[in-house]
């Protein structure tokens, strides 16, 4: 029966872009009693993009406070979890993409810097000013390639010109789905490597909770935010209220090295933003049983995050 139902179900997400809970046997008094399939749709789930408001735009964008410098691994971790999901999702040769972003950096910088109170130093990824425009640069980059992504296309090996041919698997064929499997599967990866480590470095993520009880998700949630903290990625991450009856949470974070890129690709209206604690929390809600739908209000120094968890 689960077999059956997986095929059924995963036949008409391909078709109807669904996502899909399986029902399957269940032992009863040393008889097997049996559900029907049933597939659900994707709308019935929470997006796993969070909504964006407030916030500046251009100039007016550029953070002019001083921030903490990153860890580097930390800035390594989410910056390369980006790059392998769209690497993953096969919707555009990597070396196209690299070229791009590079065009991209290019462009934007000039104006960039003119704006900054002080200059970045240029590689170094533990510098928000630097590591901020380069997470805008990619996030943009990404959702202008995910609008016009390929279904199949010649991607480039090595430095002597080896190629090899690339199809983007069907699961991922409509380029309107890219922006929520791309905010899904960095979430994962994000949450997967703060908590069993990365490159030598343990970063004391929490684990999932195996019940789901509310105090092991507020914990796990603060847990998670200590992470990004530790790491120096914002001035503070904190859980300003939690709210079992509803099961709501309202987060605020100051000074986030992200703050320019969230603001700057929230104005130009492109999508996956770089959410980066956000994806990662809604893989670590997903992994303890719940799903959320989330919100950010922008300001000028910080953010303020509401997460609704359903189940």
């Amino acid at each position: 029966m689960a077999r059956t139902c997986s095929m059924l179900c995963a036949r008409t997400r391909q078709l109807q872009r669904e996502k899909c809970i399986d029902y399957v046997s269940l032992m009863a008094s040393g008889r097997h009693t049996s559900r029907p399939c049933r597939c659900t749709t994707a709308a019935a789930f929470p997006s796993a993009i969070p909504a964006v408001t407030g916030g500046a735009a251009g100039t007016a964008a550029v953070v002019r406070f001083p921030r903490r410098r990153l860890d580097t691994k930390l800035a390594v971790l989410l910056l390369r979890s980006a790059y392998e999901v769209a690497d993953e999702l096969d919707f555009v040769a990597m070396d196209k993409f690299q070229s791009t972003q590079w065009k991209r950096r290019a462009a934007e910088q000039e104006l960039y810097l003119k704006t900054l109170p002080l200059r970045p130093v240029q590689g170094d990824l533990s510098d928000p000013l630097y590591f901020d425009f380069m997470v805008f640069v990619s996030s943009v980059v990404t959702g202008e390639l995910m609008q016009r992504g390929e279904q199949v296309f010649t991607e480039l090996t090595g430095a002597d010109g080896e190629s090899r041919t690339v199809r983007r698997a069907s699961e991922y064929s409509d380029n309107k789905t890219l922006p929520e499997a791309y905010a899904r599967l960095v979430g994962d990866l994000i949450f997967t490597r703060l908590r069993d480590g990365f490159e030598d470095q343990a970063f004391n993520g929490p684990m999932a909770c195996p019940r789901g009880e509310w105090a092991c998700i507020v914990a796990g949630v603060q847990s998670m935010l200590d992470c990004f903290q530790t790491g120096g990625f914002a001035l503070s991450l904190r859980i300003t209220d939690a709210d079992e009856t509803a099961k709501k949470l309202r987060i605020h974070v100051e000074g986030s090295a992200t703050l320019y890129a969230l603001a700057e690709v929230a104005s130009r209206k492109a999508s996956p933003p770089p959410a980066f604690v956000e994806y990662a929390l809604l893989a670590f809600l997903r992994a303890s049983g719940w799903n959320a739908s989330t919100a950010m209000r922008l300001s000028r120094t910080g953010y303020d995050l509401d997460v609704e968890l359903v189940k």
